[in-house]
C-alpha cells in the first residue's frame, strides 16, 4: 500500500513538473519578460545574492541561442566575480566545516525538461571525482579554494559503435587554482576527472540540464569511463564502468596514481 501511495505521488509530481514546463514555454513565446520573471520566482536555495539575476539572464540567453559553451563561460565568469567579491565566503567556510556538498541554488521546469543548479563541493586531499561524462548537461566547475588536478577528454559520440565503450581523446591535464574553471558541454570536453591535491579544495559546480535534447526518463545522468589506458594523443576506446566500480577504482586515489600513457 505504501509503495502504491509513493508511486502515485511521484506520478503527480511528474505531472505538475510537465505542466509547469509547458506553461513556461508558452509564457516565453507570449512574453519573454514575464518568462524571465517566472524563472526568477522558481529559483530555490539558501543563497540570496545578486548572482541569481545574472544566472537567470544567462539561462534565458542560452534558451534563445543554444550556445552552451558561451553560456558556461559566462557562468564561470560571474561565479569567479562573485568569489572575488567575497559573496561566498560564508558558504566556503560552511563546506569546510561540514566536509560536505551544499546546493546553493536550483531551478527546474521553467521550460520543458530543463533545469539548472549551483552546488558547492568540499573535496578532501587525495579524493577524486571519478572520470565521467554527462547526458545533455552543460556545466562549469570553478575552484573556490585549494588546488585541483584535472584531466579533460573530448568524447566522440558519433564514433561509438558499441554500448560498452566511449571514444575519447585527451584534451588537457592541468592544475587548477582559485578562479580557474573546467567548462563542459556535449561537444566540448565532455569527460572530466578531478581531485584535490596539496590539501583539501572547495569548488563550485554549475549544471544546466536539457538544452540539447531535453531530460529523458530512465536515462543515466552520468556515464563513468576508465581513461587510465588512454594515451596522450589520438582517439581511444575507454571502457564504461558501473558507478560502484568507478568509485572503487578512482575515488580515493589521486590522478597522479594513473600516469599518462605515451
Amino acid at each position: 500500500m505504501h509503495q502504491i501511495v509513493r508511486m502515485a505521488r511521484a506520478v503527480r509530481r511528474a505531472g505538475v513538473a510537465i505542466a509547469s514546463g509547458y506553461y513556461g514555454a508558452l509564457l516565453s513565446k507570449v512574453s519573454p519578460r514575464r518568462h524571465h520573471l517566472y524563472m526568477l520566482r522558481k529559483v530555490r536555495g539558501p543563497y540570496k545574492g545578486p548572482l541569481i539575476v545574472k544566472l537567470v539572464a544567462i539561462l534565458d540567453d542560452l534558451a534563445k541561442t543554444q550556445d552552451q559553451l558561451a553560456a558556461v563561460q559566462a557562468t564561470s565568469n560571474v561565479i569567479s566575480d562573485a568569489l572575488r567579491k567575497g559573496e561566498f565566503d560564508e558558504w566556503i567556510y560552511k563546506s569546510e566545516v561540514t566536509d560536505g556538498k551544499a546546493t546553493l541554488l536550483e531551478c527546474a521546469n521553467f521550460l520543458p525538461g530543463r533545469s539548472w543548479k549551483l552546488q558547492l563541493f568540499y573535496i578532501p586531499e587525495g579524493h577524486s571525482h571519478p572520470p565521467h561524462s554527462h547526458s545533455d548537461v552543460s556545466s562549469c566547475l570553478v575552484v573556490a579554494k585549494g588546488t585541483i588536478h584535472a584531466r579533460e577528454y573530448n568524447r566522440f559520440h558519433d564514433l561509438e559503435d558499441d554500448a560498452d565503450h566511449a571514444m575519447i581523446t585527451l584534451a588537457s591535464d592541468r592544475r587548477l587554482l582559485p578562479g580557474d574553471a573546467l567548462l563542459t558541454t556535449r561537444h566540448n570536453r565532455d569527460v572530466h576527472w578531478f581531485g584535490a591535491i596539496e590539501g583539501p579544495a572547495v569548488a563550485f559546480n554549475f549544471q544546466a540540464v536539457g538544452y540539447v535534447r531535453g531530460r529523458r526518463l530512465l536515462e543515466l545522468r552520468r556515464v563513468y569511463v576508465d581513461p587510465s589506458e588512454v594515451g596522450s594523443g589520438g582517439v581511444h576506446k575507454a571502457r564504461k564502468l558501473k558507478r560502484e566500480e568507478a568509485k572503487l577504482r578512482f575515488e580515493h586515489r589521486p590522478l597522479s596514481d594513473f600516469p599518462l600513457k605515451s
